[in-house]
């Protein structure tokens, strides 16, 4: 500590170290956020290279799809990486299941008694597709192949769908000074939904079968891409042309065999046959006399199997709440049952098993609990049940390399070390995190070694926190090396660094569950049935929030000496629309005084406004946030504000940003005073 010098020269970049509520706020290091902080973000911080970090405001949310039309939150979802390469999202209220396909949620099942599905992904070895595969405390399991597909046209008992056109009317042209086309006198290309940057395959043409690249199409004309040739071929030959992920109802994961429906616009459909083709046939009830069109969207429907359906493993009264899957096993938990259920690998609807097992066979064991989760990591199972076990479960072939054992390992663990729920517990990477009914968010890893000094759950820093929170139904997600943790009856979205270790000021958001579509961070409501892609625009939903950071406390090194200054020192970007309070508290939750000062985006002698000109490209080196939920600031202007004021003794001092206005966006690059030592004794503590 020492006096102004001569260039006022007492700001320091900062050197953030994450957020902490874990203990006495004026006790914190002053490098620290603390409570009080909300939806602000540390960028940066424990980087090589030079850069220190800084603290900025979040990115806002967008809605994802139609406005609701409920007040009924999200209880359940999704995301869903099919074998195929599709990407299917689904999100579950009130007593409908959803799918996100071509910019829009379209229902699929309708009339649940329970929507609080728990979800697994498992191979179906009869269509040799991978199925979705759910349970939601009913003694029934579900199966959902992920089938969504676009109607082309339909007659009184058939369905024809896109991406598949069948027929004589098609020829094939070398363009000998441009790209080689596909042509039909039917123009029925752009009614197929064929689009630019489809693949397609060619099959049933003399001297053109193949696959081919879209560039461009019109009713009667596709145009492909360079690197493809055509033969010179007329019309007349009985030609196919699919695409190539996903042409026939088969390749678009529609069921084939028994119970065999889909769901359009309200309306369940049967059908016997067709799934190896465009064309489903056998519909019933008659598809066009109930108004279905093409452009409509078809849903595979889910198949339901009661207790009856699966042998005699489950009872009636057996009612399936959580659910895993290894080596093709499902393994199905009930959180009314200590008995854990194991079906053959290859047929998840058959539970039996011999004595002694074979392997592949399906199996049964009784825990010492009811199971809260199932969660695979690696080539183990691991259970979590009741407030406080931890189960781990692997197989080993015996000696004669036909039967099979499975070998079930209690964790040694302690009191309410169980996960909360399956949706509470959270693959990242290389270890399992979840929430535990202690109220800690700790790893597999921990509990694994729960004798070591260094077991110590990961959210020692949020304590406080979370012994505040009501962490009922909460859910996680890892993405871009953050651990997201939403808490519906908070309204409080959690983040954890995983790569440095630290937390984030809790952010301020009513969600339910944390989930990734089109490749974006996104969150399902908890208190209406909404989608919202985060860190789009700056505020949530169109809605200001209060974007506060809060520093720790700083006696500058003498807890018991009197400190003064008489000016405040700010570097930070933001822009131009931002009013920033800079507030200063004196000693302890301003005991002393608290006092305000405004720096405005819109005062010209402060800024420093970017000149395009000066970057390397068109995005700044390290502009890219943690897991992007920084705001962007590469726009921004730089500003330099020193406020005066009048001394006044304290013992300690915060430093405290905040902002509450729609659109603000800031950055804290640094802050410093210039802090010297009072001529005044403090006598009044003496005793």
């Amino acid at each position: 500590m020492a006096e102004k010098n001569k260039t006022g020269n007492y700001v320091e970049a900062l050197d953030p170290k994450g957020y902490v509520s874990n203990g006495e706020i004026s006790a914190v290091d002053g490098r620290y956020l603390v409570k009080g902080s909300q939806n602000t973000i540390i960028k940066r911080s424990g980087r090589t290279g030079g850069s220190r970090g800084s603290v900025a405001t979040r990115g806002g949310y967008t809605l994802k799809g139609d406005a609701k039309t409920m007040n009924r939150g999200i209880e359940t979802h999704y995301d869903w990486k099919m074998n195929n390469g599709i990407k299917r999202n689904i999100r579950g209220y009130y007593n409908r299941l959803e799918v996100w396909y071509n910019d829009s949620w379209e229902i699929f099942q309708e009339g649940l008694t329970r929507v609080g599905f728990n979800w697994a992904e498992i191979w179906n070895n009869t269509a040799q597709i991978d199925v979705l595969l759910g349970v939601n405390g009913t003694n029934s399991l579900y199966e959902w192949s992920g089938g969504v597909a676009t109607v082309a046209s339909v007659t009184s008992n058939t369905i024809t769908k896109q991406k598949y056109v069948t027929g004589t009317t098609y020829s094939f042209t070398s363009e000998p000074s441009g790209n080689d086309t596909i042509s039909d006198t039917g123009s029925g290309f752009v009614t197929a939904g064929f689009a630019v940057g489809d693949e397609i395959v060619v099959s049933g043409s003399t001297s053109n079968d193949g696959t081919y690249t879209i560039t461009a199409v019109a009713a009667g004309v596709i145009t492909l891409a360079d690197d493809d040739t055509l033969t010179n071929e007329a019309a007349g030959d009985t030609v196919i042309i699919k695409d190539s992920v996903e042409g026939t109802w088969a390749m678009a994961h529609f069921f084939t065999g028994s119970t065999r429906k889909v769901y359009i616009d309200g309306t369940e459909y049967t059908y016997t046959g067709g799934e190896s083709t465009g064309t489903l046939t056998g519909v019933t009830p008659d598809p066009s006399a109930g108004g279905v069109v093409g452009g409509d969207v078809a849903i595979q429907s889910m198949r339901t199997y009661a207790s009856g359906d699966l042998g005699s493993a489950w009872g009636a009264s057996y009612n399936a709440d959580v659910i895993g899957v290894i080596y093709n096993y499902a393994v199905i938990g009930s959180n009314s049952s200590r008995v854990v259920y194991m079906s053959k690998d290859t047929d998840y609807t058959n539970f039996a098993f011999s004595a002694p097992r074979t392997a592949g066979e399906g199996f049964e064991f009784v825990i010492d609990a009811a199971p809260t989760s199932i969660t695979p990591d690696e080539d183990y199972l691991f259970i979590s049940a009741g407030e406080d076990l931890w189960y781990k479960i692997s197989f080993k072939l015996n000696a004669d390399q036909d039967g099979e054992t499975v070998v079930i390992d209690r964790l040694k663990t302690a009191t309410g070390q169980a996960a909360l729920n399956q949706g509470a517990v959270i693959q990242i990477k290389n270890n399992v995190a979840f929430l535990s009914f202690e109220g800690t968010i700790d790893t597999l890893g921990n509990i694994e070694n729960i004798a070591t000094t260094q077991s110590v759950p990961i959210s020692d820093d949020i304590k406080d926190d979370l012994d505040s929170y009501d962490l009922t139904g909460a859910h996680g997600l890892y993405y871009e090396r953050a651990m997201y943790i939403a808490i519906p009856r908070e309204s409080i979205m959690l983040i954890y660094d995983v790569r440095y270790e630290y937390w984030q000021p809790p952010q301020i958001m009513a969600f339910s569950r944390m989930a990734v579509i089109d490749n974006s961070l996104c969150a399902h409501s908890s208190t209406s049935n909404e989608t919202y892609t985060l860190n789009d625009g700056y505020t949530d939903n169109g809605a200001a929030f209060d974007a506060i950071a809060a520093f720790g406390y700083d006696n500058f090194g003498a807890e018991f000496d009197l400190k003064q200054c008489d000016e405040l020192a700010t570097v930070v970007k933001l822009s131009s629309n931002t009013e920033l309070t800079n507030r200063m508290v004196y000693d302890y939750k301003g005991a002393g005084e608290i006092r305000e000062f405004t720096i405005s985006g819109s005062d010209s002698n402060i800024l420093f406004n970017p000149n395009p000109l000066a970057g390397l490209g068109r995005t700044p080196l390290g502009s890219a946030p943690l897991g992007g939920m920084a705001a962007d600031t590469s726009d921004l202007a730089k500003a330099r504000a020193i406020d005066e004021t009048p001394l006044l003794d304290f013992f300690e001092r915060q430093r405290v940003f905040y902002t509450n206005q729609e659109a603000a966006r800031w950055e804290i690059l640094g802050y410093g005073e210039n802090v010297m030592l009072s001529d005044n004794e403090p006598t009044f503590i003496r005793r």
